[in-house]
């Protein structure tokens, strides 16, 4: 014998069932389904910030050597600075981001101030997404301090300064390494000082991937991110178009070298490396001794 319910019994379960169904499908929907809003892509890896790592040693009692796998945050900009001070005795610097992927923001403009000789002019752009207005802003560094010029929709610049106390690496001569995994931030730093004649470029062509992003989480932990910011060199240069359509940067001309097979960044049998070291040298080579 079954029980019969009246009718508002069976009313009142028909809609408890349903409001369970609905959360259960809205329960899935936040964990399986992706967000399809434009602009925006699910991130394949990690993006947690990466230590900074970076190694330095002299080539030469003359030249020194700086690799960077990453630029990470600002840790980054300290422990090149004491890798400028360690090599103080050199009086030339490479400055090795081949496959290294840059870091944020920020340590980018550090990074390229500490590379920076104040009697040199350094600046790029950026143009930034702003309550759904193209916002440019220049920056520069010129003579010990950060300029920054923000342009809005039809308003004059509007410049900010900074003190800084970098440019450890003074007017030392030179030469920046990268190759095809050069990307982000460390693509900015390759082409602010390549472009200003601060470095040669020595290498092979970059991958064209220089934008600024932002890192959004949801609730479950998954990392998502946005572009935020398309970048100009110094030249007014757009270094990238969007995902997948880069603007890359070939080595400075008759300075392209090709890495040699199973090679080991920093290594006796880096042949892009021994090829900085050897330009160095002979640019040292012609500078009058000082008496």
């Amino acid at each position: 014998m079954f029980t019969k319910f009246p009718i508002t019994a069976h009313a009142a379960l028909f809609s408890l069932v349903f409001v369970l169904s609905l959360c259960a499908g809205l329960f899935w929907l936040d964990h399986f389904v992706q967000p399809t809003q434009s602009g925006t892509v699910k991130s394949t890896y990690k993006r947690t910030p990466n230590p900074p790592t970076l190694k330095w040693k002299k080539c030469t009692p003359d030249v020194g050597y700086i690799r960077a796998e990453t630029f990470g945050d600002y840790d980054s900009a300290w422990k090149t600075r004491d890798a400028y001070n360690d090599l103080k005795d050199c009086k030339a610097i490479i400055f090795d981001v081949r496959e290294c992927d840059g870091g944020s923001f920020p340590a980018t403009l550090s990074m390229i101030e500490l590379a920076s000789d104040w009697g040199t002019e350094c600046s790029f752009e950026a143009f930034i997404a702003q309550e759904n207005k193209r916002i440019r802003k220049e920056y520069r560094l010129n003579g010990g301090s950060r300029e920054v010029y923000s342009y809005g929709p039809g308003e004059p610049a509007g410049p900010q300064y900074e003190s800084r106390e970098f440019n450890y690496a003074g007017s030392r001569l030179m030469v920046v390494l990268g190759n095809e995994d050069t990307e982000g931030g460390a693509e900015i730093f390759l082409v602010s000082l390549k472009e200003n004649g601060r470095a040669k470029f020595i290498g092979e062509t970059t991958r064209g991937n220089a934008w600024e992003r932002i890192v959004v989480k949801n609730k479950n932990g998954q990392e998502y991110y946005i572009d935020d910011a398309y970048i100009y060199s110094p030249n007014g240069r757009p270094m990238c178009y969007g995902r997948g359509s880069g603007v890359t940067t070939e080595p400075d001309k008759g300075f392209e070298v090709k890495a040699d097979k199973d090679i080991v960044f920093g290594s006796d049998n880096d042949n892009q490396l021994k090829f900085a070291v050897e330009y160095l040298t002979n640019e040292l080579a012609k500078k009058p001794k000082k008496k």
